[in-house]
């Protein structure tokens, strides 16, 4: 399992995503995630910093939030497509 770094982005792509190549516009990561594990259809990561856990789900097209191990997970952002490799 990998770092992240992810900003606000229209388009994202998992294989940057999960080698940690998310950089803010001025070149420094807005947030830094860890990706501490993945199934069949989705990919959960965490920033221990910010007590923050982000959940990109490709079955529900859905990037979810919440506060890690607390709560029922967010809708943040639709997935508009995605591109298996």
């Amino acid at each position: 399992m990998g770092s992240s770094q992810i900003v606000n982005q229209q388009c994202v792509d998992m294989q940057d995503l999960r080698q940690g190549r998310r950089l803010g516009l001025t070149g420094k990561a807005s947030f830094a995630f860890k990706e501490v594990r993945w199934d069949q259809t989705s990919v959960y990561l965490e920033d221990a910093s910010r007590n923050m856990a982000i959940t990109l789900n490709l079955a529900t097209r859905a990037v979810l939030y919440n506060l890690i191990n607390q709560g029922k997970p967010q809708a943040l952002y639709s997935i508009l497509w995605a591109k298996g490799t």
